[in-house]
């Protein structure tokens, strides 16, 4: 078996696809995607809101937390996008069974109905992972795929590879520079093509 490296998204028009198709399969999983896309967290730090922190965030107008795998602070303005998304899943939440949960993202099932526990990102990548087969993307979708998107597209468009370094908490511009998938061989083909 070929071990792929996670992808993000390249192309917006594939984004657009893969979204409308989400939405359409699952909405809570939707909501996920653009929480984490628009915040470039990690699929463990989208999990862990709650809805305290969901009402704080739009009250505030701030992200605000801690990456649970660095341990480093977090802050980050929320965007139009994001905004919707958290109230929209406080809609979906305050249509739950379950009171007692106090997380955002929690599974509609039946099993679900009486536990104290987010949505599981297996749940999550399963889903990606049923839209991109079904509109026959060609990525190697995982949960790590929504905060790579924000990357590779926010580098994309400023080629700032300090503001992205920064933003996802990565100590060099190296290890960024792997992350987003900017291998030696891509640059010898932008060196090569770009003759002045």
């Amino acid at each position: 078996m070929i071990n792929k490296t996670v992808e993000g998204f390249e192309d917006l028009k594939m984004i657009k696809a893969f979204e409308k198709e989400l939405l359409k399969n699952n909405e809570l999983v939707y909501l996920i995607w653009k929480v984490s896309l628009n915040l470039a967290l990690r699929i463990s730090d989208t999990l862990a809101i709650t809805e305290k922190d969901a009402q704080r965030f739009i009250r505030t107008g701030y992200y605000l937390g801690k990456d649970r795998k660095t341990n480093k602070s977090n802050r980050v303005k929320l965007n139009e996008n994001t905004k919707a998304a958290l109230i929209r899943a406080l809609e979906l939440k305050s249509t739950m069974m379950n009171e007692n949960n106090p997380y955002l993202f929690v599974s509609r099932s039946n099993r679900s109905r009486n536990s104290v526990k987010h949505i599981s990102r297996i749940q999550v990548f399963r889903v990606y992972k049923e839209v991109v087969d079904y509109l026959n993307l060609d990525i190697h979708i995982a949960t790590h795929s929504a905060r790579k998107t924000w990357g590779v597209q926010v580098y994309q468009k400023t080629k700032n590879i300090a503001l992205v370094m920064e933003r996802l908490n990565h100590s060099s511009e190296r290890s960024t520079l792997k992350y987003l998938g900017i291998t030696q061989e891509k640059m010898n083909k932008i060196i090569e093509e770009f003759n002045l």
